[in-house]
């Protein structure tokens, strides 16, 4: 598992949407830029949860993974 990942992102009329670089079908919204990072960071937690269940890891230890993984952020080229 990476300790980094890539948030691309861009605003509409009411939200910041994004969606990972690693895992572009990973996407989620947020009223503001840091209330997205924070919306990626929880399901990046649900991902570490369940990847535990299906190889049997304690989930206290799967959760202190997510600790480390720092979430670099990057503005999408506006579209054209």
């Amino acid at each position: 598992m990476t300790d980094k990942v890539t948030l691309f992102y861009w605003k509409t009329k009411k939200f910041w949407l994004g969606k990972l670089l690693e895992n572009p079908e990973i996407m989620t919204q947020g009223e503001t830029l840091e209330e997205l990072k924070e919306n990626i960071c929880d399901i990046l937690g649900e991902i570490i949860e369940i990847n535990a269940v299906f190889i049997n890891t304690n989930i206290k230890d799967a959760r202190g993974l997510l600790k480390g993984i720092d979430t670099d952020i990057e503005r999408e080229p506006d579209r054209i």
